[in-house]
Parts: C-alpha cells; structure tokens; sequence
C-alpha cells in the first residue's frame, strides 16, 4: 500500500467483535495480535475508533494496555499509531495515555472527536474547560516529549437532518457551516491541531437519504 499514491487511515469500528463468536480470553488475545498484525499496512492507524462508546466499547485502562503490548508490533513498519480516539476526546481516556511513559512512547498521534461540545465555549463551564483542555494539550503534553499536535479525527455537522422541508436543513447552508464547521476548525489550529479529519462521508449520507425520499 505504501507504494501507491493513497494516504491510508484506518479506524477500526469495532475489535471485540471482529471475527469473534465467544468471549473467551483466547479468543480476544488471538483477535488483538492478528489486529496488531494487520494495522501495518496503513500511514496511520487508530487502535479503536471511539472506545468510549457503548457499541465500541474499552475502559481506558484497556486502551493503555493494547497500546503498552502491541504498539512496538504495529509501529514496526513506520506506521502511525493514533491514540485514544475518544468521541469526546475527554480527559479521561486521553490522560491515561499521557501520564503513562511506556503508552505514550507508542502513541505517535494523540487523537479525538469533538461530538461533545467545542466551540460554543460561552455556554458554560463544561464547553469551555473541555476546548481549554484539548487546546492545551500541545503546550501542556505533546511539544515537551517531540511530538506534533494533536489531531482531530472526526466530525460533522447534521442541524435539520431530521427535518422534511428542505429549507431547514441546515447542514446545506454557507453560513452554517461558517459559523460551525469553519469555525471549530479555525480554534482547532489556535490550538495547535496538526489535522483536521471532518467526516463530510456522513453528511453526503444524510443529504442522499433525504434525496431518495423525495
């Protein structure tokens, strides 16, 4: 793959379920090395897209362990290991990796979503002390051990998605995504992001579904 023109990024959606019909701890282990394996083809690769979720689900010690016993495996052919990838890119699962020497030492990009507030940082003290930490994640982390920005993985903007009149979709509209979608990215990068992945893939999904129902 390497060898063509195509940058490759992989997020794998759901390991525990990946060619698994039991949960034995066999099983798992066998599924995690044949997955360690198989993240080498890519530039880049996150160990699990949003593990804080409930359909993909890791604690966070998980995650510092995947990365801790098979990070030198996936990183052994110059691929990227993105970590922890959190759909809310919350302390939490972030702070884990960071303040562990040996996970961190593996995790080339520090990455997360930003499904949980971000730019409307006038709405209270939750937005705003989640921004602050994200944002400082370069100054206060990633820049003192060598490493670049943190990068945001994935994110879209839906408002009206659900509505039937076309005039309200407002995921269709140049000022809504300049003062949303525009506008997270330009505080992304005074935060020191080094990516920024928006997941336009769903909003053509969403835009085709309101289409085929006309």
């Amino acid at each position: 793959m390497k060898n063509v023109s195509i940058i490759i990024i992989a997020f794998l959606f759901s390991l525990m379920c990946w060619g698994c019909s039991d949960n034995n701890d066999n099983s798992q282990e066998n599924i995690k090395e044949s997955y360690a394996r198989f993240m080498q083809d890519s530039l880049s690769v996150s160990m699990q897209n949003e593990p804080d979720m409930n359909f993909t689900y890791w604690t966070p010690a998980e995650v510092v362990d995947f990365v801790k016993r098979f990070g030198a495996t996936i990183r052994a052919t110059g691929v990227k290991l993105m970590t922890p990838e959190a759909c809310g890119f919350q302390s939490e699962y972030t702070d884990p990796i960071l303040n562990d020497a040996q996970a961190f030492a593996q995790s080339d990009i520090i990455a997360g979503h930003l499904y949980q507030g971000f730019i409307d940082i006038e709405s209270g003290s939750y937005v705003r002390n989640r921004h602050d930490y994200i944002c400082g994640l370069y100054n206060s982390k990633l820049a003192g051990a060598g490493k670049g920005g943190w990068w945001m993985t994935e994110h879209f903007y839906n408002d009206g998605e659900n509505e039937t009149d076309p005039s309200k979709w407002e995921f269709r509209k140049w000022d809504y995504n300049l003062s949303h979608f525009a506008k997270e990215l330009h505080m992304c990068m005074e935060g020191y992001c080094s990516a920024y992945i928006y997941s336009y893939y769903s909003i053509i999904e969403t835009y085709l579904k309101k289409i085929i129902k006309q």
